[in-house]
């Protein structure tokens, strides 16, 4: 993103076109399971009435990203911003649950990532914002497959 200032100091533009990398280094541990358990009679030919769940937990241990050659590597764990949320967090947990039944379906989502922080622009300052607290979000969904409801011809 470039910015541009006027002699006061106030931003007057600011390009917010995407950018290509040339690299990214991620290593990360991720762990998880997903399962999924069949309630009632299951229709014949039809989807199985079921009930699912899957959880996974990742722990990043290194992200770097590379602009191009020339440009010092961006560190994300060090306050290099990597998304409107903040840094990458060190912590992620990501979790669904579906419900399913003749045609019908709920489902529930969310993710959990630990706290991050995003250092200032400029090298000789020590700007840092600090993102003290976790951010969790949870989605909600209602569903129907219409020609597997009962009735339908």
């Amino acid at each position: 993103m470039h910015q541009r200032l006027d002699r006061f100091g106030t931003f007057i533009e600011v390009d917010n076109r995407s950018v290509n990398l040339q690299r990214q280094d991620l290593n990360d541990l991720k762990w998880g399971f997903n399962a999924w358990f069949p309630f009632r009679s299951q229709p014949k030919g039809g989807t199985p009435n079921r009930f699912e769940f899957s959880a996974f937990d990742s722990w990043y241990l290194k992200d770097e990203i590379l602009i191009r050659d020339g440009i010092p590597t961006l560190n994300l764990f060090n306050g290099a911003p990597s998304n409107g949320a903040g840094g990458q967090p060190r912590h992620r947990i990501d979790w669904s649950a579906l419900a399913y039944r003749d045609g019908l379906g709920a489902g529930l989502n969310g993710t959990w990532r630990s706290a991050t922080s995003v250092a200032g622009g400029d090298a000789l300052s020590s700007d840092t914002v600090r993102f003290f607290f976790a951010l969790g979000t949870v989605n909600f969904r209602l569903f129907a497959d219409l020609s597997r409801l009962p009735g339908h011809a």
